[in-house]
């Protein structure tokens, strides 16, 4: 016997926002990794490392502002880092504008009205 349940409900509805805003917080995770390992290939690329692990860990540490002074590219390619850490910062914006738009169209959904808009008088 199926115990059947209205997907209309508070709760469900209240699990579906959360799946919904998990799904997108993971895709936007998932995008940064992708682009860190990108600049990971293109240090390798660039010669500045020998192997992939080192150039993850570098170009995790640029990524993300946090920096590493252990490692210093070469007066070649050296600009690459700044570039880096700029971009970094910039997706992390654009990852955290995309999240809240996500939960702002939940609480519209929720409160069917759009919230930039006055009330209706009367």
């Amino acid at each position: 016997m199926r115990l059947k349940v209205p997907i209309t409900t508070p709760a469900c509805i209240k699990i579906a926002s959360v799946i919904l805003v998990t799904f997108f917080t993971l895709l936007a995770l998932a995008a940064h990794f992708i682009e860190i390992a990108l600049w990971a290939l293109s240090f390798v690329l660039c010669g500045e490392f020998s192997n992939f692990p080192a150039a993850l860990y570098y170009s995790g540490n640029t990524y993300t502002t946090l920096g590493d002074s252990t490692t210093v590219l070469s007066a070649r390619w050296k600009m690459l880092a700044p570039i880096e850490a700029a971009d970094g910062m910039l997706m992390f914006g654009v990852s955290t504008a995309i999240i809240f738009a996500v939960i702002l169209r939940l609480v519209e959904a929720k409160f069917g009205q759009h919230l930039d808009q006055p009330p209706k008088p009367g």
